[in-house]
């Protein structure tokens, strides 16, 4: 995952884009009740993954949903991240990804995800509002100018 992230970040036109992990973020994310999902060559090398972390206290730092003006009625998780290798672009990865991470929040009973994007990150962005997230504000987040995102889960 690191050598992915640091893929990701050689091909952005802004290390503002992105928010950098540590190896031991990506160790926390990878277990319960967080989920690390991802997508792999034939010959087994990891082109593109996503993360779910799922909030343990109301309190917790990460939890996004602590930004939003009202609080949810809800469970809450973060769609944490998601990297794709620029040349695995175009097929759909991240939108697979998206679809397996929200099947395993709602196996968890997370009835909202939230997600943050750089406004400058138009590729985020757009796949983000194409798995139905929808922008509900603009927050500061980790020392970066975000947009904050919600999806409602059924």
């Amino acid at each position: 995952m690191l050598a992915l992230q640091e893929e990701a970040f050689a091909h952005l036109p802004s290390s503002t884009w992105l928010r950098r992990n540590s190896a031991e973020t990506f160790r926390q994310c990878t277990l319960p009740p967080h989920t690390a999902v991802g997508a792999r060559t034939e010959e087994g090398t990891l082109v593109a993954f996503a993360l779910l972390y799922v909030p343990t206290s109301a309190d917790d730092p990460e939890r996004l949903a602590t930004l939003l003006s009202k609080a949810p009625a809800v469970r809450t998780a973060n769609s944490k991240l998601c990297i794709v290798h620029p040349h695995h672009r175009g097929q759909h990865l991240a939108a697979q990804l998206g679809t397996r991470l929200e099947a395993e929040a709602l196996r968890q009973g997370i009835g909202l995800l939230c997600a943050t994007a750089s406004p400058h990150n138009e590729p985020s962005r757009r796949a983000l509002e194409g798995q139905g997230y929808h922008a509900c504000g603009a927050v500061s987040k980790y020392g970066f100018d975000r947009l904050l995102y919600c999806k409602p889960l059924h």
